[in-house]
């Protein structure tokens, strides 16, 4: 099976990750009422912090860290399209380069910490920038959505083919 690659605002992964983790957590607290009982109370969710390590192959794999270091360095909350996995809303909050013995190949870390806030907005609209060459197909497959679903939100489409470089289509 060919997984879609991560995505981070305008950057593409080459190779998808090594290893992906996403810790969920909670807050409880624990009321203790004196000569009584105690009773457990969900104060809400943490937001998810997405991790993972992977490779950067080939002669340019220096060139495609300082890339990685420039997306890092970007301010504000992105779009993260994960394998496999729904895409959230997230900042992009570690990046660790981890020296390697191996020639043309760089490892690194990351993390990105989900935005709760965007999670729970219920106007969120996602789109995509039109880049040459591109049809409804691959951004279907890039995001993980049926075609039908992209035409259905972007009635102007004619065809899955008809796209024009720069034109704006809305994901959800």
């Amino acid at each position: 099976m060919i997984l879609a690659p991560m995505r981070f605002m305008d950057f593409t992964w080459h190779h998808n990750p090594k290893t992906l983790s996403i810790q969920c957590g909670k807050q409880i607290k624990e009321l203790i009422y004196p000569y009584m009982h105690s009773e457990s109370v969900f104060l809400g969710e943490h937001c998810r912090v997405i991790r993972g390590t992977g490779e950067l192959y080939g002669e340019d794999c220096i060139e495609q860290f300082n890339a990685l270091c420039q997306l890092y360095s970007k301010k504000g909350t992105g779009l993260l399209t994960l394998p496999r996995m729904p895409s959230v809303w997230a900042d992009f909050t570690e990046l660790k380069f981890i020296s390697s013995e191996k020639k043309n190949i760089v490892e690194y870390a990351f993390t990105f910490t989900e935005k709760y806030t965007e999670r729970n907005s219920a106007n969120i609209h996602i789109y995509h920038t039109i880049k040459t060459g591109e049809t409804l197909w691959d951004i279907s497959y890039a995001y993980e959505t049926a075609v039908e679903v992209l035409a259905q939100l972007n009635p102007w489409i004619r065809t899955p083919e008809s796209l024009s470089p720069g034109e704006q289509v809305k994901i959800c």
